[in-house]
């Protein structure tokens, strides 16, 4: 249970489709690169929310990600020092998104 909902513009497909992408390569023997999961998890997305790595990149790289470049993709992702206390509030609509 990823705990997303539904239509909510989180990106839960894009979780769904990171987690799906992450356990295949898992299985077999983590042949593919972060770049290379993102972009397989993109042509899955595309057919679903349209072709954008906002979600997948994070979903399947974790933290936070630059996305420089989609042609090629170039993806950097982004570090912050640790000693620095970083809050986030997330609200959820009471809508879906469209």
């Amino acid at each position: 249970e990823k705990g997303l909902p539904l239509g909510s513009g989180l990106g839960s497909s894009a979780a769904s489709a990171a987690a799906a992408a992450v356990a295949v390569n898992e299985i077999f023997g983590k042949r593919l690169s972060y770049d290379e999961l993102v972009l397989a998890c993109l042509k899955s997305e595309e057919k679903v929310s349209g072709y954008h790595a906002d979600n997948v990149a994070p979903s399947i790289m974790g933290g936070f990600v630059l996305i420089r470049n989609y042609e090629p993709l170039e993806l950097v992702r982004l570090k912050f020092p640790s000693e620095k206390e970083l809050y986030f509030v997330l609200v959820t609509p009471e809508f879906e998104a469209p």
